[in-house]
């Protein structure tokens, strides 16, 4: 099959424009192949599946993402701000919209590093409090990232919520 020069990217970009109105589960390939002007041939020419088409669009921040959890670890409240504030869009899928794939394991996996720097700094508290605690701080992350006009805002507000958290 033979596609235009920038077909591939031009998929990628309307995917990822779909991917964060709708998350993953909502997005639909036939409407994404719409917006690019495409045939769903096309689609299937550079992408397995609508798995594979969200994978390629998250991949770089993914494989940084998937580095530092399992690799490096997080130790500090400003590493987790730094990280989770480059490349804010595709962290966004990452922390938000992966239901519904293989790459969901990686929130859970987040909130259990949150979980061990929140029960440090709490002491032996209770471990349903801290998942509690742990959860509401990602969501705090989903709307700085989703709401926060830019980096800098970005990072001020971060830093409150980690301050507010302690940690």
């Amino acid at each position: 099959m033979e596609t235009k020069p920038g077909t591939k990217e031009n998929l990628l970009n309307v995917a990822r424009k779909e991917f964060l109105e709708k998350g993953y589960q909502g997005a639909s390939l036939r409407t994404i192949c719409q917006k690019a002007n495409v045939t769903t041939g096309a689609l299937y020419f550079f992408f397995a599946n609508k798995e594979d088409l969200f994978s390629q669009v998250i991949g770089d921040v993914l494989d940084q993402f998937e580095n530092i959890l399992f690799h490096q670890e997080l130790d500090d409240s400003q590493s987790i701000r730094d990280f989770l504030c480059q490349d804010t869009k595709e962290m966004y899928l990452i922390l938000f919209a992966t239901e519904g794939t293989h790459f969901a394991y990686l929130v859970d996996d987040f909130c259990l590093i949150l979980e061990k720097h929140l029960q440090e700094y709490l002491h032996n508290e209770d471990e349903q409090w801290i998942h509690i605690l742990a959860e509401m701080k990602l969501k705090g992350y989903a709307e700085i990232l989703t709401k926060a006009k830019d980096n800098e805002r970005r990072m001020e507000l971060m830093d409150k919520l980690n301050l507010f958290y302690g940690c």
